[in-house]
């Protein structure tokens, strides 16, 4: 990296406690039983449930970027919380890296400003208690001592 361009992925900027944030967490799934393993995605949400993720004020978005299963019934589990869910579908089967670089190249169309963090996460993830209060406190109190991008005009913990 070329010192003059470390500004752009390092941030000093305090943020107030009382500041309304918007996250963004995206989230690459496949039907695992196409590759011989089980789902577990209704698991990870059931966890996102029971931290209270969709009863906090926080305001939050998850895109799941399908990664071009044959059978997508493996999302049906997810119709509850279509509130808070966008699934991004693919076309042709990808594999976990080029799914996540299609997750990049979705990321960097938006417009600037849609959210103030990314939150990346795995289809096979389990939460703990307060996930997002929790996150959200975290980033406020440490996003001036961290390291986070500026990918594409959004800002994203690394």
């Amino acid at each position: 990296m070329h010192t003059n361009n470390i500004n752009q992925f390092i941030t000093k900027e305090k943020i107030p406690y009382g500041r309304k944030l918007k996250y963004l967490i995206t989230i690459p799934c496949v039907n695992r039983e196409e590759r011989n393993a089980i789902n577990v995605i209704d698991k990870t949400f059931d966890s996102f449930e029971k931290s209270g993720m969709f009863n906090s004020d926080i305001s939050f978005t998850i895109l799941l970027f399908e990664s071009g299963s044959v059978n997508k019934d493996y999302l049906n589990c997810l119709e509850k919380y279509k509130e808070h869910v966008q699934i991004i579908y693919s076309n042709i089967p990808l594999n976990g890296n080029s799914n996540t670089l299609r997750m990049f190249v979705y990321l960097s169309k938006l417009p600037k400003k849609s959210y103030d963090f990314v939150l990346w996460m795995d289809d096979d993830v389990f939460v703990c208690n307060n996930f997002i209060k929790n996150a959200d406190i975290w980033i406020k109190n440490y996003a001036d001592l961290s390291i986070f991008t500026k990918y594409f005009g959004i800002t994203s913990c690394v």
